[in-house]
């Protein structure tokens, strides 16, 4: 029994050390644990926060080329309809 007590340090403690030992001890795994939960959840927020961001960003870089390809195709559209037989015969024509 000697060699017990000789090598757990707290059973050497007195009970008002124990204690003290106990609750620092709880009331670090405590702090560790917020400390954890609070990272994993900023870490969730952190990243639906950026691919929000970057729907976004990509949402409005498609819309700007959706509305260029719009444009153009109206552009072509109504350039095709000034086109008569007479143009394609006269390339000279054609080109203004």
């Amino acid at each position: 029994m000697s060699k017990l007590s000789i090598s757990n340090p707290l059973c050497r403690m007195n009970l008002k050390s124990r204690l003290t030992t106990l609750v620092l001890l709880f009331f670090l795994s405590s702090i560790w644990f917020l400390i954890y939960a609070l990272s994993v959840r900023l870490e969730r927020n952190l990243t639906q926060l950026l691919s929000g961001q970057q729907f976004s960003i990509v949402s409005f870089i498609v819309n700007g080329i959706d509305d260029n390809i719009r444009q153009r195709l109206l552009m072509i559209t109504g350039n095709a309809e000034n086109i008569t037989p007479e143009l394609l015969a006269d390339p000279d024509k054609a080109r203004y």
